[in-house]
């Protein structure tokens, strides 16, 4: 039986929420971060590691099924065998400033896309 922690995939690992999600965590899972920007995933990986937890930065655009694709093979080769229990989707898109009762159905699913 192995003794590796279980892997958390925390996509949309940018600066804020998804950061301070993959930091929480890291307290329990070896965390696989995904986010756009490189630097960002630096930064997150740097305050985990040094919190004692584990962390790999993935560089990834989630709206691009071949970069999600690389990214899952990535997380199999860096940890083979270890099981992955939890995946957190927090990829930011640009919802509507409004009451969600007042908006179109069309606004509303706007505010799920992943802007470019």
């Amino acid at each position: 039986m192995s003794t590796a922690k279980a892997i958390a995939i925390i996509a949309g690992a940018g600066p804020g929420t998804g950061a301070s999600v993959a930091a929480r965590f890291a307290k329990l899972y070896t965390v696989v971060l995904l986010a756009r920007s490189a630097s960002t995933l630096s930064s997150a990986v740097q305050r985990i590691t040094q919190s004692g937890g584990e962390a790999l930065a993935i560089p990834t655009d989630v709206s691009d099924q071949k970069s999600v694709h690389e990214a899952f093979q990535k997380i199999k080769e860096s940890y083979p065998g270890q099981a992955v229990r939890v995946g957190v989707y927090n990829v930011a898109g640009r919802p509507k400033m409004q009451s969600f009762l007042e908006m179109t159905a069309g606004e509303w699913a706007a505010g799920f896309e992943i802007p470019k």
